[in-house]
Formats: C-alpha cells, structure tokens, sequence
C-alpha cells in the first residue's frame, strides 16, 4: 500500500 497522505484514504500516514 502506497502512503496516501494526500487524504489518508487507507493508510492514514501524515493526515490520519
């Protein structure tokens, strides 16, 4: 899983 913290769809890296 990629790092999607451009919304934190489901790895809620930086803006979970």
């Amino acid at each position: 899983k990629l790092p999607l913290d451009l919304a934190g769809v489901e790895v809620p890296s930086t803006n979970g």
